[in-house]
């Protein structure tokens, strides 16, 4: 690594015993001030030829960055380390904008001055985050925040904040200008022209200098009077009560200077400020003691615009029985309107016109909490959007979407018919969110929807998507066994198909979290297919694939009839591809050691599916049925009490008897009448044997 010896120079001004000393250090001769290159360390950059240094991130995804490196020499000064502290220095030709952190090093590091620089070698920076992570007992500290200049042949000035005396070690400053990782940043960087770098600060005259504390930053409204900020002041020489606090402001069109409005005696005061217009200002507060000492604050104010636009809150997704509308809640606001001044009105999307007809609001609609209804068109059902927006007298309008799942029958818990807009709106904001993305980021491949399905395709990274469920969560105590159906058609296989996928496409899972359990996980495999074919099956507890061989399915084709039962307490998963009823072939698997509740249905895209559209889903729950009690064999007959759904109906269920509890069971002519709230009886002759034995059991579920 090549070295540029700067020569030093001191500036001293206005040496006025009623005045501070400002004083300038620029690097000494005997001190070195060179770039890292991040991923590029070993680089051998030559500041002598670019007569620059260099702080940037790399190209686009910030594969490399650099950072200047100084060691400023305070022997024989006396800083003000209560005043700024203020980094001077001149950019170079073709200087581009960066978003940089000042920072210094927590101790002295000689070998900064060595022959063979070894500075970048024991500091181990992280390339993508510019935590400026350490090895051994090396540390840093931030002092300052800044985005560079974005021309040439610039003077930057950038301040760090006091009190910064614990920078000074042994007598020195070490810094370190580094980027942050942000779309800010240039390719070219910021190139700051050699011999042109200086700390700039306040000298000590006499005696100590005086104390102020830190200040919090405000958030106000242009016009309008800020909250008040508490601080402290303090000077030995002098006493608190010979402070005044001056500001200064580094904008006076967002936050003038006399606008900074200061309360309070002694040690004791407080600061307010009223802003002019909408922006952000950084205010200096400074005090002076006798002796012309100084001690300074910064704090940052944030001045939003007068006129605000109203603030509506958004539903959370609901849904309503077949035929029946639904009320929901939600709240309205503005910051300089009252709520009874805002016009609300709501429609229908277009594109869910064949599920919800009409939007009306309650007899509340003039205050903050409103109420609004939709009722759905009759006999639809499915997923609708509806839109609320919010007017305010000065014309400023918000907008806000939630979704409706109009479900089919009593005991259907999910169904959506993906009649969302095309790929342009894709299926999260064309369902308003019904549909939550799982994973942590979009994939390179979004989410979609196409011809009236959801479009689903293979992909490097996955992309998950979940819906709550009606009714959830599902516990193992509930009893609960859910059945997902749906219609699915490979429009492109190709090769993604070459080797087998243990990644599914259908699921249920315990939360919409990227790391989320799932089960009743249906996925795509060739092993036991015929040539030209491929198989569905299960992802089992150990996560191998385990195929349903009684369908073989051509590689292009369609649509076909999934279905899954996931018995909940059983934590089992089954699955029927092209069946009529549970009797039909199928395979089941073991999803997990421990069962888990069950609250959302998701959707994924992984490598090895196909290309599919997914259409029609829907969940029902069926509950399995539980014998409460039994009356003894009279004239005949036994009465066994059940609870199970409140949805079901008698003819769901049938009677086994057998004359061991081993078995065999068989089936036996049982009367079965409701008694309301998902109870039932049923009534069945007395086995011949001395003790006979019962069970209550779901009929077979038909597709």
């Amino acid at each position: 690594m090549k070295t540029q010896h700067w020569l030093q120079t001191l500036v001293v001004a206005g040496l006025l015993t009623t005045l501070p000393v400002t004083a300038q250090v620029t690097l000494p001769n005997s001190i070195e001030a060179f770039i890292q290159g991040g991923t590029q360390a070993a680089l051998d950059l030559n500041e002598t030829s670019t007569n620059y240094l260099f702080v940037k991130y790399g190209a686009s995804p910030f594969s490399s960055a650099r950072k200047s490196y100084f060691k400023f020499d305070f022997a024989g000064q006396t800083p003000n380390t209560n005043a700024l502290l203020k980094l001077k220095f001149s950019t170079f030709t073709n200087n581009r904008r960066q978003h940089v952190q000042v920072w210094t090093l927590n101790q002295d590091y000689p070998g900064f001055t060595s022959p063979v620089l070894t500075w970048n070698g024991a500091q181990a920076n992280e390339t993508n985050g510019n935590g400026l992570l350490t090895s051994g007992a090396l540390t840093a500290t931030v002092r300052a925040d800044f985005i560079s200049p974005n021309a040439a042949s610039q003077n930057a000035i950038v301040a760090i904040p006091p009190p910064w005396g614990d920078a000074i070690i042994n007598g020195k400053i070490f810094l370190v200008l580094a980027t942050v990782n942000d779309l800010t940043n240039d390719n070219n960087g910021t190139r700051i022209t050699l011999n042109s770098t200086a700390l700039e600060f306040t000298s000590i005259i006499s005696g100590l200098p005086p104390t102020i504390s830190s200040i919090s930053n405000l958030t106000t409204t242009a016009t309008q009077n800020s909250a008040t900020n508490s601080f402290t002041v303090g000077d030995v020489e002098d006493g608190p009560n010979a402070l005044a606090p001056v500001a200064t402001s580094s904008n006076e069109a967002i936050v003038p200077s006399a606008n900074v409005f200061f309360e309070g005696t002694g040690a004791n005061r407080t600061v307010y400020v009223i802003g002019a217009a909408a922006g952000t200002a950084t205010i200096t507060v400074t005090v002076t003691d006798s002796s012309g000492n100084t001690a300074d604050r910064l704090f940052t104010v944030t001045v939003l615009p007068l006129n605000f636009a109203p603030i509506v809150s958004t539903p959370a997704p609901t849904n309503t029985p077949l035929n029946t509308p639904v009320t929901v809640s939600f709240t309205t606001s503005d910051t300089e309107t009252p709520a009874t001044n805002l016009v609300v009105t709501g429609e229908v999307a277009a594109y869910s016109t064949a599920i919800l007809s009409d939007v009306t609001f309650g007899s509340d609609a003039s205050g903050t909490n409103r109420t609004v209804t939709v009722t759905p068109v009759n006999g639809a059902n499915g997923v609708g959007v509806v839109k609320i927006s919010v007017n305010d007298p000065e014309g400023n309008s918000t907008s806000v979407s939630f979704a409706v799942m109009v479900l089919a029958a009593p005991n259907v818990v999910f169904n959506d018919h993906f009649d969302y807009p095309a790929a342009q709106i894709g299926l999260f904001p064309g369902s308003a969110n019904l549909w939550a993305r799982r994973s942590v980021a979009a994939g390179a491949v979004n989410f979609s929807t196409q011809n009236g399905a959801a479009y689903i395709r293979p992909k490097s990274n996955a992309d998950d998507g979940a819906a709550l469920l009606a009714g959830g969560p599902y516990t193992p105590a509930s009893r609960a066994v859910l059945y997902t159906k749906c219609t699915v058609t490979w429009i492109d296989v190709g090769a993604e198909l070459a080797t087998n996928s243990t990644g599914g496409f259908l699921n249920l899972s315990q939360t919409a979290s990227s790391t989320s359990i799932q089960v009743a996980d249906v996925a795509t495999l060739t092993n036991s297919a015929p040539d030209g074919n491929f198989n569905l099956g299960l992802n089992d507890l150990a996560g191998v694939v385990q195929p349903n061989t009684n369908v073989a399915i051509p590689i292009l084709g369609g649509p076909y009839t999934i279905v899954t039962r996931y018995d909940v307490a059983a934590a089992k998963s089954t699955l029927w591809v092209n069946a009529t009823t549970e009797a039909d072939p199928f395979v089941s698997v073991s999803d997990r050691a421990t069962p888990v509740s069950i609250n959302y249905v998701g959707l994924r895209q992984d490598l090895g599916m196909g290309y599919i559209y997914s259409d029609d889903l829907q969940v029902i729950v069926a509950i399995t049925p539980l014998i409460t009690s039994a009356t003894l064999p009279t004239g005949g007959t036994v009465d066994i009490f059940f609870a199970a759904g409140a949805t079901d109906a008698i003819g769901n269920f049938g009677v086994d008897s057998a004359s061991a509890v081993t078995g065999p069971y068989g089936n036996v002519a049982a009367t079965i009448t409701s008694l309301g709230g998902g109870n039932f009886k049923a009534t069945v002759p007395t086995v011949s044997a001395a003790q006979g034995y019962y069970r209550v059991k779901r009929l077979p579920v038909t597709f």
